[in-house]
C-alpha cells in the first residue's frame, strides 16, 4: 500500500479512529527511536523547553488532556 492510499484511508475514518491510529503510530515511533541518539540541535531545543517549564515561563499539557479537549470530552 502506498503512503498516499494509506493516508486517504486514514482520512476517511472518524476522529476517534484517527486518534487511535495516531496513538499507535506514536507508540511505534517511540519504541523504535528510544535508543537512537538525538541530534545535538534537538537536545538543545528540548533542554531549553524543559528549562522554561521548570522556571515557570512555559507550561504543557499531556496528550491525554489535549485529546479530551479536542474531542469535547467524548469517549475515545
Amino acid at each position: 500500500m502506498s503512503i498516499e492510499s494509506a493516508l486517504e484511508e486514514i482520512k476517511r475514518q472518524d476522529i476517534n479512529t484517527k486518534f487511535a491510529i495516531l496513538d499507535s503510530l506514536w507508540d511505534d515511533i517511540a519504541e523504535n527511536v528510544i535508543n537512537e541518539k538525538i541530534p545535538v540541535s534537538h537536545k538543545v531545543m528540548l533542554d531549553e523547553r524543559l528549562s522554561a517549564i521548570k522556571s515557570g515561563k512555559a507550561g504543557f499539557q499531556s496528550w491525554e488532556t489535549v485529546k479530551k479537549r479536542l474531542l469535547g470530552d467524548k469517549e475515545h
